[in-house]
């Protein structure tokens, strides 16, 4: 890029040093006569392979609000910072343009975090840089997510789909069934204590094979189902930071814990019990904590599968 060249009037009314100011891991900087930037960047419509970047509107002393003029440029590194790295390290994203505070950006890669700066310049070509601010996008997957139930009798597999439905994070239209063993019509094997290589008898099991699984809001990939749909043995990413108990019903390799279901989900009295797993674990826990059962009075969550 062409240095800034000021005349010698304009480096006598800037005599006084550059303003800075200090974020977590970046800095906007302002020239003495540089516009002043407005509200930090924000994103709207993140998806797997865009986002919209927004913007505040600059004001300045000598340029009209609206002939100030915008060039927007991102890096999958925080080396954006400034006038000087904006123009050396960003990817061009929107040339100079006037009067524009949000522009669409597509063509990204899922779960790939992209820093993004916004450069404005006023009619004499002075320039300030807002914040350089982070964003990833989403993961290409189908998303997995909890539902809060009172109890272990939340009404067989119907209930737990039913809270499924009726607990759907921000911006999910789609359907869920819950994750679980149900002697009645749900279950990923029958006649094996190791359904992770085996469909036999298969019903309603909520997973599918081959399929990319998300945590919730599709932050990150949780894992990859086999052909037989069901989850590597060690997840990429835990479900949630939460060491909650989670309703399963499953042993290990996915198959019934004999009497671990509150009676199919319909009971709640001690001695009543269930197996569960951890949201925040990323082995088998996930869905099957060891050999310990909790009582089905207590308040837990379900897992949620997007269909």
């Amino acid at each position: 890029m062409k240095a800034l060249i000021l005349s010698s009037f304009f480096l006598f009314a800037a005599c006084e040093p550059a303003e800075e100011t200090d974020s977590a891991s970046t800095t906007t900087t302002t020239l003495p006569g540089s516009p002043t930037p407005g509200t930090g960047i924000s994103f709207t419509s993140v998806s797997t392979t865009g986002l919209t970047v927004n913007w505040g509107a600059a004001s300045d002393d000598l340029t009209a609000t609206a002939n100030l003029r915008y060039k927007l440029v991102s890096s999958t590194s925080n080396n954006i910072a400034d006038a000087a790295t904006a123009e050396a390290n960003g990817t061009l994203v929107m040339d100079w343009t006037a009067n524009t505070l949000s522009q669409a950006v597509t063509g990204l890669t899922d779960e790939t975090s992209y820093y993004f700066t916004v450069l404005v310049k006023n009619d004499l070509d002075l320039v300030a840089v807002y914040t350089s601010t982070a964003r990833s996008t989403l993961c290409d997957g189908k998303m997995i997510y909890l539902a809060s139930v009172s109890m272990g009798n939340f009404g067989g597999k119907a209930g737990a789909d039913a809270a499924c439905n009726a607990q759907k994070p921000s911006g999910f239209s789609g359907t869920a069934k819950a994750l679980l063993y149900d002697s009645t019509g749900r279950m990923a094997c029958t006649g094996s204590a190791d359904c992770t290589s085996s469909n036999t008898g298969r019903q309603d099991w909520p997973l599918l094979g081959s399929t990319k699984y998300c945590n919730t809001n599709y932050a990150a990939t949780m894992g990859t189902t086999n052909a037989f749909a069901y989850l590597n043995v060690t997840l990429a990413n835990s479900l949630s930071s939460s060491a909650a108990w989670v309703y399963t019903g499953l042993n290990s390799a996915y198959a019934e814990v004999t009497n671990a279901n509150c009676s199919d989900w319909t009971a709640w009295a001690n001695p009543a019990q269930a197996s569960y797993g951890r949201p925040n674990l990323t082995g088998t826990s996930f869905h099957s904590y060891g050999n310990v059962n909790v009582f089905c009075s207590t308040p837990g969550y379900v897992y949620c599968v997007e269909q």
